[in-house]
């Protein structure tokens, strides 16, 4: 699943974003050249839920996670992959 937003959907100049669900990805080469993902990761902005579920993670990458503890909600961020 990928859903891609732009200026249409309210986000400045021409800035467009993907919203990236991975989680039905198999594994398989041709899942991800279907999806252009190489393409896609090098030159926009994405949102990757189950990253994981790619064969190599992005060279820079900004990671968070999002965990529910109780009523409440904890986010992770780690940039160590940033350049």
């Amino acid at each position: 699943l990928d859903n891609a937003y732009d200026g249409r959907d309210g986000l400045p100049g021409d800035l467009v974003v993907h919203h990236m669900d991975l989680y039905r990805l198999a594994g398989d080469v041709g899942d991800a050249y279907v999806l252009d993902l190489d393409r896609t990761l090098a030159e926009c902005c994405c949102l990757v839920e189950w990253p994981d579920r790619l064969e190599k993670e992005p060279t820079a990458a900004l990671g968070v996670e999002i965990r529910l503890d109780g009523a409440c909600r904890r986010v992770t961020v780690d940039a160590s992959a940033l350049d």
